[in-house]
């Protein structure tokens, strides 16, 4: 086998589309591996690089995916066998060759965790969105003061990130608000049966929120949306309160936030960085993506789409019916 299918964001007359292209593989370098790769998945910065954001991609075409799980064929590290199922999470795109949007892709053998065959779907469900999840799940769950109570609200909790800190937040004991600004009744019905307690209007949840600070409402929160979103998390966080930021769906800019909330309450606030992860964090976020792989409601949290038909699903908006991610199935050559 010397050539293989992959799909890029290409740019003609400053307009983006998603093409797939044959490409030659290049021999194997000691350290790195050979992936048969059964599933891929779809993340946000994937969106932002097909809308031709140059902080993703600054040259097109673009190979898109940070996330994959296959199988290995072929190796030049002597840590993984033939035949070892595999998976990738956040990997940056400039270490995956040709890309993860491939039936096949060279890898270095440092990106790789191993997992069990059947384990590969659900580790492509999790994927980055999870481990940015488990990272700042993981400093909220040793921060928060359970005495105080156990209420966690989720903003953008439809979205991958936001649903696999649902499924933490409930294997550890805490109690689900979720903020969603879709006004699907189907995904509001499956964010109850993965354990959603509660869930709010984003509009009246923004009412009054000009104030430098608002009534205490909750000990801890994980934010996916940013923008006007956080800044009224913040001001509705309890005292000794902890925060998560993990994405800037809305916008990355603040509104009517101060430093009053941090320092009167005594807030404490984190970033996910799941792509910059390392040492002692990294391995936290890592055991609760171990965990995670033992969770059936993973099954309820994803949408499937063969590779066949990946590029009519960005061609007619990228709509996803479901709550969580949408993976990309390349158990059958593209």
């Amino acid at each position: 086998m010397n050539k293989v299918d992959c799909f890029f964001i290409d740019e003609k007359n400053k307009n983006f589309e998603l093409v797939k292209k044959e490409v030659n593989l290049r021999d194997l370098q000691g350290g790195q591996v050979l992936v048969k790769i059964s599933f891929s998945s779809i993340n946000y910065r994937d969106t932002l690089a097909y809308k031709g954001n140059l902080g993703v991609a600054r040259r097109f075409p673009f190979a898109p995916g940070v996330d994959i799980s296959g199988d290995i064929i072929k190796s030049a590290d002597a840590r993984y066998a033939l035949g070892a199922s595999v998976c990738a999470m956040a990997i940056n795109p400039s270490r995956i060759y040709p890309g993860a949007w491939a039936n096949y892709a060279i890898f270095w053998g440092d990106d790789l965790i191993c997992i069990k065959p059947d384990e590969k779907k659900k580790a492509s469900i999790i994927g980055t969105a999870g481990l940015a999840a488990a990272s700042g799940m993981s400093f909220i769950l040793d921060h928060i003061v359970k005495s105080q109570g156990s209420e966690i609200l989720i903003t953008g909790c439809a979205g991958g990130v936001g649903v696999i800190a649902t499924l933490i937040s409930k294997e550890y004991g805490l109690e689900v608000t979720s903020l969603i600004r879709e006004k699907s009744i189907e995904k509001k019905r499956q964010l109850f049966e993965i354990g959603v307690s509660k869930i709010i209007d984003s509009e009246e949840f923004l009412k009054n929120n000009k104030m430098n600070m608002l009534g205490e409402e909750y000990n801890a929160v994980f934010d996916v949306l940013g923008g006007q979103y956080f800044s009224t998390a913040v001001k509705k966080t309890k005292v000794n309160g902890v925060i998560a930021s993990a994405g800037l769906v809305e916008s990355q800019s603040l509104s009517d936030l101060t430093l009053l909330p941090f320092i009167i309450r005594g807030l404490a606030l984190i970033g996910t960085g799941a792509e910059q992860l390392s040492g002692t964090r990294k391995d936290k976020s890592l055991g609760m993506v171990s965990k995670l792989l033992k969770n059936q409601k993973l099954y309820n949290c994803y949408s499937e789409i063969s590779s066949e038909d990946l590029i009519s699903f960005f061609d007619n908006g990228r709509v996803n019916n479901n709550i969580g991610r949408v993976i990309i199935n390349f158990s059958e050559d593209v």
